[in-house]
């Protein structure tokens, strides 16, 4: 029975025995170690995935806000300078105005 158990493998020339048995036991031993702190670390890394993902969410949310706040911001100094440029236009027109005045007058005096 213990020679239906043992392989033979041959390996740089040399021969040796494995006994599949025990390799069997020492992977489960090994498993049963380790596959407790395995799970632990797994289950933490899901639950530190699930917050990333709740961060970035938050944080493209912020970001949204933040350029719709830049939009708005970017409105008023363009509608700022709009008021400006109509009042330089409504100066510019009434000077144009007196001018044109000045020079019928000019025009009939002459």
């Amino acid at each position: 029975m213990e020679e239906a158990s043992n392989v033979e493998a041959q390996g740089s020339g040399e021969k040796a025995l494995i006994n599949t048995q025990g390799v069997e036991k020492l992977s489960t031993g090994l498993l049963a170690l380790y596959k407790p702190e395995l799970e632990r670390v797994k289950k933490q890394l899901l639950e530190f995935t699930k917050k990333q993902e709740a961060l970035l969410e938050q944080l493209e949310a912020e970001n949204k806000n933040f350029q719709e706040v830049m939009e708005t911001t970017e409105l008023h100094d363009v509608m700022a300078t709009v008021k400006a440029c109509h009042g330089k236009l409504t100066n510019i027109k009434r000077e144009m105005g007196v001018i044109h005045e000045r020079t019928a007058r000019l025009k009939v005096r002459t």
